[in-house]
Protein backbone atom coordinates (compact mmCIF):
# COMPACT_ATOMS: atom_id res chain seq x y z
CA UNK A 1 0.00 0.00 0.00
CA UNK A 2 1.03 3.35 -0.95
CA UNK A 3 1.66 5.98 1.89
CA UNK A 4 -1.72 7.40 2.12
CA UNK A 5 -1.64 9.86 5.20
CA UNK A 6 -2.06 13.33 4.13
CA UNK A 7 0.07 14.16 7.50
CA UNK A 8 1.01 11.97 9.75
CA UNK A 9 2.73 13.16 12.62
CA UNK A 10 3.71 12.54 15.97
CA UNK A 11 2.51 15.06 18.65
CA UNK A 12 4.51 14.15 21.87
CA UNK A 13 7.16 11.70 23.25
CA UNK A 14 10.29 10.83 22.13
CA UNK A 15 9.57 11.55 18.07
CA UNK A 16 7.66 14.81 19.21
CA UNK A 17 6.35 16.71 16.11
CA UNK A 18 8.69 14.45 13.74
CA UNK A 19 6.21 13.24 10.92
CA UNK A 20 6.13 9.36 10.42
CA UNK A 21 6.68 7.27 7.38
CA UNK A 22 4.30 4.44 6.33
CA UNK A 23 6.70 1.82 7.83
CA UNK A 24 7.12 3.72 11.19
CA UNK A 25 3.33 3.86 11.06
CA UNK A 26 2.92 0.22 10.71
CA UNK A 27 4.84 -0.12 13.59
CA UNK A 28 3.67 2.49 15.79
CA UNK A 29 2.60 1.42 18.97
CA UNK A 30 0.52 3.64 21.93
CA UNK A 31 3.78 3.86 24.27
CA UNK A 32 5.38 5.55 21.57
CA UNK A 33 3.64 8.71 21.94
CA UNK A 34 0.00 10.43 20.70
CA UNK A 35 0.23 10.01 16.39
CA UNK A 36 -2.13 11.77 14.68
CA UNK A 37 -2.83 10.53 10.94
CA UNK A 38 -5.00 12.48 8.62
CA UNK A 39 -6.21 11.06 5.30
CA UNK A 40 -8.73 11.61 2.13
CA UNK A 41 -11.39 9.31 2.50
CA UNK A 42 -11.71 9.02 -0.72
CA UNK A 43 -8.22 7.50 -1.83
CA UNK A 44 -8.54 3.64 -2.46
CA UNK A 45 -5.58 3.15 -0.11
CA UNK A 46 -6.89 5.84 2.74
CA UNK A 47 -9.67 3.57 2.37
CA UNK A 48 -7.84 0.13 2.89
CA UNK A 49 -6.42 1.34 5.75
CA UNK A 50 -8.93 2.70 7.61
CA UNK A 51 -11.00 -0.34 7.05
CA UNK A 52 -8.08 -3.15 7.90
CA UNK A 53 -6.98 -0.78 10.64
CA UNK A 54 -8.35 -1.28 14.76
CA UNK A 55 -10.22 1.67 14.76
CA UNK A 56 -13.90 0.57 15.93
CA UNK A 57 -16.11 -0.21 13.21
CA UNK A 58 -18.46 2.67 13.87
CA UNK A 59 -15.88 5.00 13.56
CA UNK A 60 -14.52 3.35 10.37
CA UNK A 61 -18.23 4.14 8.81
CA UNK A 62 -18.18 7.11 9.91
CA UNK A 63 -14.61 8.34 8.96
CA UNK A 64 -15.23 7.54 4.96
CA UNK A 65 -18.92 8.57 5.09
CA UNK A 66 -19.69 10.45 1.98
CA UNK A 67 -22.05 12.68 3.90
CA UNK A 68 -22.49 13.27 7.40
CA UNK A 69 -23.89 15.85 9.51
CA UNK A 70 -21.95 17.50 12.29
CA UNK A 71 -22.45 15.52 15.74
CA UNK A 72 -19.82 14.20 18.52
CA UNK A 73 -20.24 10.87 19.72
CA UNK A 74 -18.09 9.41 22.65
CA UNK A 75 -17.59 6.15 23.82
CA UNK A 76 -15.95 4.20 26.32
CA UNK A 77 -12.39 4.23 24.06
CA UNK A 78 -12.37 7.75 22.45
CA UNK A 79 -14.50 10.67 21.19
CA UNK A 80 -16.39 10.81 17.38
CA UNK A 81 -16.22 14.23 15.89
CA UNK A 82 -17.79 15.30 12.68
CA UNK A 83 -17.40 19.34 12.20
CA UNK A 84 -17.88 21.53 8.82
CA UNK A 85 -14.61 23.56 7.87
CA UNK A 86 -14.84 26.25 5.42
CA UNK A 87 -12.03 27.10 2.46
CA UNK A 88 -12.49 30.35 1.33
CA UNK A 89 -11.88 31.46 -2.25
CA UNK A 90 -13.02 34.47 -3.79
CA UNK A 91 -16.47 34.15 -1.96
CA UNK A 92 -17.94 32.08 0.47
CA UNK A 93 -19.98 29.46 -2.04
CA UNK A 94 -21.57 25.63 -1.12
CA UNK A 95 -18.37 23.66 -2.69
CA UNK A 96 -16.62 25.67 0.01
CA UNK A 97 -17.98 23.95 3.33
CA UNK A 98 -16.85 20.30 3.39
CA UNK A 99 -16.67 18.10 6.16
CA UNK A 100 -13.90 17.02 8.70
CA UNK A 101 -14.27 14.38 10.55
CA UNK A 102 -11.83 12.99 13.45
CA UNK A 103 -11.78 9.96 16.31
CA UNK A 104 -9.43 11.04 19.27
CA UNK A 105 -8.24 8.61 21.46
CA UNK A 106 -5.23 9.53 23.77
CA UNK A 107 -2.55 8.31 21.90
CA UNK A 108 -4.12 8.73 18.55
CA UNK A 109 -6.15 10.71 16.28
CA UNK A 110 -7.18 9.92 12.81
CA UNK A 111 -9.02 12.77 10.88
CA UNK A 112 -10.66 12.98 7.44
CA UNK A 113 -12.09 15.01 4.78
CA UNK A 114 -12.42 14.68 0.82
CA UNK A 115 -10.25 18.80 0.19
CA UNK A 116 -7.70 20.07 1.69
CA UNK A 117 -8.53 21.63 5.16
CA UNK A 118 -7.22 25.55 6.14
CA UNK A 119 -7.61 24.93 9.29
CA UNK A 120 -5.72 21.16 9.12
CA UNK A 121 -2.94 23.14 7.73
CA UNK A 122 -2.30 25.48 10.15
CA UNK A 123 -2.23 22.79 12.17
CA UNK A 124 0.35 21.23 10.79
CA UNK A 125 2.52 24.22 10.09
CA UNK A 126 2.67 25.10 13.55
CA UNK A 127 3.81 21.11 14.37
CA UNK A 128 6.42 21.43 11.65
CA UNK A 129 7.20 25.07 13.34
CA UNK A 130 7.36 23.20 16.80
CA UNK A 131 4.55 24.69 18.88
CA UNK A 132 1.33 22.50 17.90
CA UNK A 133 -0.78 20.46 19.67
CA UNK A 134 0.80 18.33 22.71
CA UNK A 135 -1.89 15.89 23.52
CA UNK A 136 -5.74 14.77 22.45
CA UNK A 137 -7.54 17.45 23.88
CA UNK A 138 -5.10 20.56 23.12
CA UNK A 139 -5.64 19.36 19.14
CA UNK A 140 -9.50 19.20 19.09
CA UNK A 141 -9.40 23.00 21.05
CA UNK A 142 -6.84 23.82 18.39
CA UNK A 143 -9.19 22.63 14.95
CA UNK A 144 -12.25 23.93 16.82
CA UNK A 145 -10.27 27.45 17.10
CA UNK A 146 -9.36 27.66 13.68
CA UNK A 147 -12.59 26.58 12.23
CA UNK A 148 -14.06 29.28 14.13
CA UNK A 149 -11.96 31.55 13.05
CA UNK A 150 -12.40 30.00 8.97
CA UNK A 151 -16.30 31.17 9.83
CA UNK A 152 -15.84 34.66 11.15
CA UNK A 153 -13.47 35.30 7.68
CA UNK A 154 -16.63 34.47 6.05
CA UNK A 155 -19.25 36.09 8.32
CA UNK A 156 -17.01 39.45 7.48
CA UNK A 157 -17.29 38.67 4.04
CA UNK A 158 -21.16 38.56 4.16
CA UNK A 159 -21.06 41.32 6.09
CA UNK A 160 -19.22 43.43 3.59
CA UNK A 161 -21.39 42.33 0.59
CA UNK A 162 -24.78 43.58 2.71
CA UNK A 163 -22.62 46.93 3.36
CA UNK A 164 -21.98 47.23 -0.46
CA UNK A 165 -25.89 46.34 -1.06
CA UNK A 166 -26.76 49.05 1.31
CA UNK A 167 -24.38 51.45 -0.68
CA UNK A 168 -26.07 50.52 -3.83
CA UNK A 169 -29.70 51.13 -2.22
CA UNK A 170 -29.31 54.71 -0.75
CA UNK A 171 -27.01 55.53 -4.51
CA UNK A 172 -29.34 54.73 -7.00
CA UNK A 173 -31.65 51.97 -8.06
CA UNK A 174 -29.87 48.52 -9.44
CA UNK A 175 -31.46 45.88 -11.82
CA UNK A 176 -29.20 43.49 -10.47
CA UNK A 177 -29.77 44.12 -6.93
CA UNK A 178 -32.48 41.48 -6.26
CA UNK A 179 -30.13 38.90 -7.66
CA UNK A 180 -27.38 40.08 -5.37
CA UNK A 181 -29.51 40.00 -2.58
CA UNK A 182 -31.23 36.30 -3.49
CA UNK A 183 -27.07 35.27 -3.69
CA UNK A 184 -26.27 36.15 -0.07
CA UNK A 185 -29.57 34.92 1.19
CA UNK A 186 -28.07 31.45 -0.42
CA UNK A 187 -24.65 31.95 1.17
CA UNK A 188 -26.76 32.52 4.41
CA UNK A 189 -28.61 29.77 4.96
CA UNK A 190 -26.11 27.41 3.24
CA UNK A 191 -23.60 28.50 6.53
CA UNK A 192 -26.70 28.54 9.13
CA UNK A 193 -27.77 24.64 7.69
CA UNK A 194 -24.43 23.70 8.68
CA UNK A 195 -23.01 26.10 11.34
CA UNK A 196 -26.28 25.41 13.86
CA UNK A 197 -25.66 22.03 14.22
CA UNK A 198 -22.19 22.07 14.50
CA UNK A 199 -22.57 24.46 17.37
CA UNK A 200 -24.99 21.80 18.58
CA UNK A 201 -22.56 19.51 18.52
CA UNK A 202 -19.59 21.48 20.08
CA UNK A 203 -21.96 22.46 23.02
Amino acid sequence: MANCFVYSYVLNGKLKYSQLTLEQINDWDDEDGLLWLHLNYNSPDAQEWIKNSDLPDIEKDSLLASRIRPRANRSKDGLFLALRAINLNDSPKEDDMTSVRGYFTKHLIVTTSNHDIDSLQSIANHIRDGFGPKNTGSFIVSLCDHLASHKMNLIDILDDQVTDLEDRILAKADPDLRSDVAVIRRQTVYTRRYVAPQRDALA
